[in-house]
């Protein structure tokens, strides 16, 4: 965001808390520095601690660079509390250097932009204007894009009209600034003083957008993609501040250690998606979120991006139970001051939409579910549609003891063993327990025991999956049963599952705490192979369908164990080979072949006779390929 102090002013900023003044020269700084120049100031002024604006510890922030919201509202509510610093006055006003305008076809946006040369702020010319009609292409695709907006926004999933300026920006019309942003943030949607209506707190705005896009990272070659999920985004930040201008706000004070804008962003990222399916701008989010499921999406990151990636929430009810669920929750919001979307707004939406038959509890269980199965561990026809292409939850920690998603292939299981383990989700926080069950014969018994540091009755939430692992179209049964707090899991008939999935969670928000932990015992069912075993599933390989469905072979060692595949015709020509991997005993593993030679291409319909080698040790299986 660059609406900037005019160039001739140098400030002298003279804080009364400080020990010596500083010079700025805020007419060299975009608007997003002299926001976070701001945001110091008022650090150094009222010395809030920077802990209470970014510990992941408590519901806070950071610097967030996607969008210019965040730090606009943290702006305004020091500005509530504290008053305005001398010097910058200035540093929220809407910009004053775009002296050009277009209204929009649909007459529902101003677009305020300037073409005076050697200003930083000019119109990027690539696109010409083709129609000649006086006003650059780029600042018609911009006109065009908004109505857009506005048509899917409000007309199709009937949000309510962001609140008229009045004749802020020249008329009542909704303002949209093109200027440079720097590639700093894609764009910004800019509150006004609050309002009061009916006893709600509103804000009007006005929307910041960039000059051009090419320079972001990965819309080199389609700039207008990154420009249309900006402004859905950006729009549906204005509605937001029509609903509900304090639904940051975790306390009617509003003060920067309550301060919180997960739900904004969760929604309008959700937005994009909605409006703009091929974009994918989230994708680039997830590996921010992906990382913290342990804790609710409320807590977010250091770095401030997580709640980006957290809009796989509201993809989910979208995809699960509607996307009218977020318009609805976003009602509720603004119902009542304040932020209260996990505390009851979700809740309702819920209730109101599927008649009772779902809430939050359940919602947040099934939500788990999809989590779980997302990239090299998507399953084909479940959950998320674009799950093979997100990231997933990591396997990997830097403090073992804390990871939240463990693995186990030997048994007992012991409570002792583990309590090691620090298993501390927060409220709303997910954990992944996967048992691999290939020396379990007769069943799979998990003990559990939760214990909830505040409030012991609480009830630990248990979905339970039982799949193979080595085949995304494999079996999967997912129990019907979400077991309470303190009971037994079984899981019998292990045939063809390779994986129990056990994903522990808390649905209550009240709780607001990071150490919720829990310990667990899993029965010996074991029994002792006797001899290595290698099962040939798919014999019949269609070449069509050979990706989806190709040849698995699975080895189930007695010893550690080197183990690879060849694949040969009849003639005894090799036309592929496996790379060569080392097995333990107790943890299958498979391999897979999709009908293609080590070219890549399709081999030719016939016989073909498999190798599979173990040590020393060698097996052989005919199969089929039809082209």
């Amino acid at each position: 965001m660059s609406a900037r102090i005019p160039t001739f002013v140098t400030l002298l900023i003279v804080l009364s808390f400080a020990v010596q003044a500083a010079a700025i020269d805020l007419s060299q700084m975009n608007r997003t520095e002299q926001m976070q120049a701001l945001l110091s100031a008022y650090n150094e002024k009222t010395e809030v601690a920077a802990t209470a604006l970014g510990d992941e510890g408590v519901p806070g922030t950071g610097i967030i660079q996607k969008c210019g919201l965040p730090l606009a509202l943290q702006i305004r509510a020091l500005e509530n509390q504290y008053g305005t610093i001398a010097g910058f006055e200035d540093v929220m006003a809407r910009p004053a250097n775009l002296p050009l305008n277009f209204d929009s076809p649909g007459g529902h946006f101003k677009i305020h932009y300037t073409m005076t040369p050697g200003s930083r702020d000019t119109v990027h010319t690539r696109y010409g204007d083709n129609n000649s009609n006086g006003v650059p292409d780029y600042i018609d695709i911009v006109a065009r894009i908004a109505d857009s907006c506005w048509e899917h926004h409000i007309n199709q999933l009937g949000f309510i009209e962001p609140i008229d300026d009045g004749t802020a920006g020249g008329d009542a019309r909704y303002d949209v600034y093109v200027m440079n942003l720097d590639s700093r943030i894609y764009g910004s949607t800019v509150p006004d003083e609050e309002i009061v209506v009916g006893g709600s707190y509103k804000a009007t705005s006005w929307m910041e957008l960039d000059t051009k896009y090419e320079d972001y990272q990965g819309y080199s070659d389609r700039p207008i993609a990154a420009l249309q999920v900006t402004v859905a985004h950006e729009f549906l930040h204005a509605i937001h501040l029509t609903y509900d201008s304090r639904e940051v706000c975790t306390a009617p004070s509003c003060t920067p250690s309550n301060y919180n804008p997960y739900w904004l962003e969760m929604s309008a990222v959700w937005m994009e998606e909605e409006m703009y399916d091929g974009v994918n701008d989230y994708y680039n989010y997830l590996g921010y979120y992906l990382p913290t499921v342990h804790k609710a999406p409320y807590y977010i990151s250091d770095d401030g991006l997580s709640i980006y990636g957290a809009a796989l929430f509201p993809i989910f009810l979208a995809e699960k139970y509607g996307k009218e669920v977020n318009r609805i929750a976003w009602e509720y919001c603004g119902a009542t001051t304040g932020e209260n979307f996990f505390s009851g707004a979700i809740q309702s939406a819920l209730a109101d939409h599927t008649g009772g038959t779902v809430n939050l509890e359940q919602a947040w269980t099934e939500y788990s579910r999809w989590l779980f199965f997302t990239g090299t561990r998507a399953r084909t026809g479940r959950y998320f549609p674009e799950a093979a292409s997100y990231g997933m939850v990591p396997d990997e920690f830097s403090n073992p003891t804390r990871a939240y998603i463990r693995y186990y292939s030997e048994y007992p299981v012991t409570t002792a063993e583990s309590g090691d383990n620090q298993f501390l989700p927060s409220e709303l926080g997910i954990n992944f327990l996967v048992f691999r069950t290939g020396s379990l014969a007769s069943g799979f018994v998990l003990d559990f025991t939760g214990v909830v540091s505040t409030n012991p009755s609480t009830e630990w939430r248990k979905s339970v999956i039982a799949y193979d692992r080595f085949n995304a179209n494999g079996l999967f049964r997912v129990s019907d049963i979400v077991y309470p707090l303190n009971t037994q899991v079984q899981v019998e008939d292990l045939d063809a599952i390779t994986d129990v999935l056990v994903i522990p969670t808390i649905v209550n928000t009240d709780l607001r705490r990071l150490s919720n932990s829990y310990r667990f015992s899993v029965a010996d069912t074991s029994v002792q192979i006797s001899e290595n075993k290698v099962l040939f599933a798919n014999t019949k390989l269609i070449a069509s369908d050979a990706v989806d469905r190709p040849l698995t072979v699975i080895f189930d060692v007695v010893q550690t164990s080197d183990v690879d595949i060849s694949v040969y015709t009849v003639a005894g020509e090799r036309v592929y080979k496996s790379e060569r991997l080392t097995v333990n005993p107790g943890d299958p593993y498979s391999f897979t072949w999709n009908a293609k030679n080590g070219s890549d291409e399709l081999v030719a319909s016939g016989i073909y006779v498999v190798q599979a080698r173990i040590g020393d040790e060698i097996r052989h299986q005919k199969i089929l390929v039809v082209r």
